[in-house]
């Protein structure tokens, strides 16, 4: 059996290219949409939802994650993994 090659989704208006649908559509409403999301607080615009919630927890609140074993804090899940994996990790 030959291997099957997946062409993906090139963007029309850029030439930018994913692998799945889900990506190309996502860059579109983010790159070409033209719609923006404002910050409540700040008045700064963002192309995403997801990246004002981001925002929102980094400039406007006092929110961290405190680590169980040393007690270092964190303001992303994802440095919180890293730090996880970088010191408590065997």
């Amino acid at each position: 059996m030959g291997q099957h090659k997946c062409e993906g989704f090139t963007c029309e208006l850029c030439g930018s290219k994913y692998n799945a649908l889900f990506g190309l559509r996502r860059h579109i409403q983010e790159k070409h949409s033209g719609n923006r999301v404002s910050c409540s607080e700040c008045n700064q615009t963002f192309a995403a939802e997801r990246y004002l919630k981001e925002h929102l927890k980094f400039a406007h609140t006092n929110e961290y994650l405190t680590c169980e074993l040393c007690g270092v804090q964190c303001k992303w899940e994802a440095s919180m993994i890293r730090h996880m994996r970088r010191y408590h990790q065997k």
